[in-house]
C-alpha cells in the first residue's frame, strides 16, 4: 500500500506544495497589508451596523458577489470566541488552505487528463503553485483562492465531459461546481465558460450544441441568478452597478498589460514558447482542440475593467500546462530542475521585481 502511494506523482506534488506553503506562511504572510474589505463588511454585520443605504451601494458589495467569504469566516471567528481583525483574517486563511491544495489537485488532474503524462502534470503543477499570485494572493488571508479552485474543478469536469461525451454526470458536475463557486468569487464563472466553449468545439450537430448551451446556462444561473435577483429586489443593487464602479477607475492600458503579464509569468514565457513549439511539432489535434477550448476562459480577465495580477492569474493554469509539456521533453532532469528553481526564485522575489517595473 505504501509502495503504491509513494509511486504516485500526487505525493511529490503535494510535498512540494506543502514546502511552498510553509515558506509562504513564514515569509509572505502579512495581515496588516491584506485587503480589509471583507473584514469591514463582516464587522458591520457582526455589530449590526449595516444600513439599507450601504446594501444598495458598493460599500457592502461582497455580500452580493461573495457572500460565502463574508459569512464563513465570520462563523469561524465566532467559534474562536471573539471578533477582531486578526481572528477574522486567520479564519479566512484557514478557509484558503484546503482550497489551495484542492486547486493543486484539480490542476494536476486536469493536466494529466489532457496530456496523459504525469511528468508533464508534475512540472506544470510546480509552475502553477509556485507562481507569485498563487502565493501572495491565494495562500493568504485574501479572497481569490476559493474562486481559482472552483474555476479549476469545474474546468476539470468540463474536459472530462469533452473526452467522455456520453457521461452526463461530468456535464452536470462542471455546472454545479461553477454555480456554487459563484457564492465565493466570480472567477468560478470561467469554469462554465470553458464548458460552453468545449461544447461548441465538439464535433456534433449544432442543434445539439445549442440545446446543451441553453441547458448549461440555465442550470448555472439557477442558484447564483436567484440570489442576485433576490438581492436586487430587496436592496436595489445589482452586479452591473459594481462593474461600472470598477470601470471608472480606468486601470487598463497597453503598458500596464505588458507590465502585468510580464511580471506575472516572468521567465515562464520562455518555457511557454518551448511548449508551443513542441505542440506545433506533434500537432495532436484532439489535445490542441481542448487547449483552444480553454483559452477563452483563461483570457477572460481581459473583460474585467481593472487589470491586476491576481485577476490575470486565471491564465496561468493554461500557460503552466503548455510550459510543463515543453519542459518535460527535456531529457536532462538536472536542467529541468535548474529552470524550475530559476522560475521559483523570480516568483518569490516578485515584490522587488514589481518595484522595478513600477507596479
Amino acid at each position: 500500500m505504501l509502495k503504491k502511494l509513494f509511486s504516485s506523482y500526487y505525493v511529490y506534488v503535494f510535498l512540494l506544495a506543502f514546502f511552498v506553503a510553509l515558506v509562504t506562511l513564514n515569509f509572505f504572510l502579512d495581515f496588516p497589508n491584506r485587503d480589509t474589505t471583507y473584514f469591514t463588511i463582516a464587522r458591520d454585520i457582526e455589530f449590526n451596523q449595516v444600513t439599507s443605504e450601504a446594501l444598495a451601494s458598493t460599500v457592502m458589495v461582497r455580500v452580493l458577489t461573495s457572500p460565502a467569504l463574508v459569512y464563513l469566516p465570520l462563523f469561524l471567528t465566532r467559534a474562536f470566541g471573539g471578533f477582531d481583525f486578526a481572528s477574522f483574517n486567520l479564519s479566512l486563511l484557514l478557509l484558503n488552505l484546503p482550497f489551495y491544495f484542492l486547486a493543486i489537485f484539480f490542476f494536476y488532474s486536469l493536466v494529466n487528463l489532457i496530456y496523459q503524462n504525469r511528468r508533464v502534470a508534475l512540472i506544470g503543477s510546480f509552475l502553477f503553485f509556485s507562481n507569485y499570485a498563487m502565493i501572495y494572493f491565494g495562500l493568504n488571508a485574501g479572497a481569490d483562492m476559493s474562486g481559482w479552485m472552483f474555476y479549476l474543478a469545474s474546468t476539470y469536469f468540463a474536459v472530462k465531459y469533452y473526452f467522455q461525451h456520453d457521461q452526463k454526470k461530468y456535464f452536470l458536475a462542471a455546472i454545479f461546481i461553477s454555480s456554487i463557486g459563484m457564492f465565493f468569487k466570480e472567477y468560478a464563472i470561467l469554469g462554465v465558460l470553458a464548458l460552453g466553449t468545449l461544447i461548441l468545439i465538439y464535433p456534433e450537430p449544432f442543434k445539439k450544441k445549442l440545446v446543451k448551451l441553453i441547458l448549461a446556462g440555465g442550470l448555472f444561473l439557477l442558484l447564483p441568478g436567484s440570489y442576485h435577483l433576490y438581492y436586487y429586489f430587496k436592496n436595489g443593487f445589482d452586479y452591473s452597478s459594481f462593474y461600472n464602479s470598477c470601470a471608472v477607475l480606468d486601470r487598463y492600458n497597453l503598458v500596464l498589460l505588458i507590465k502585468v503579464m510580464g511580471s506575472l509569468y516572468t521567465i515562464g514565457w520562455l518555457y511557454l514558447l518551448l511548449g508551443l513549439c513542441r505542440e506545433w511539432r506533434e500537432r495532436n489535434v484532439k489535445r490542441l482542440s481542448v487547449l483552444l477550448g480553454l483559452a477563452p476562459a483563461a483570457f477572460g480577465f481581459l473583460g474585467w475593467p481593472c487589470l491586476l495580477q491576481r485577476v490575470a492569474f486565471v491564465c496561468i493554469p493554461l500557460l503552466a500546462m503548455i510550459s510543463g509539456f515543453g519542459l518535460a521533453k527535456i531529457k536532462q532532469n538536472w536542467l529541468i530542475i535548474i529552470l524550475l528553481i530559476v522560475y521559483a526564485l523570480m516568483q518569490f522575489y516578485m515584490k522587488d521585481i514589481l518595484l522595478l517595473v513600477n507596479l
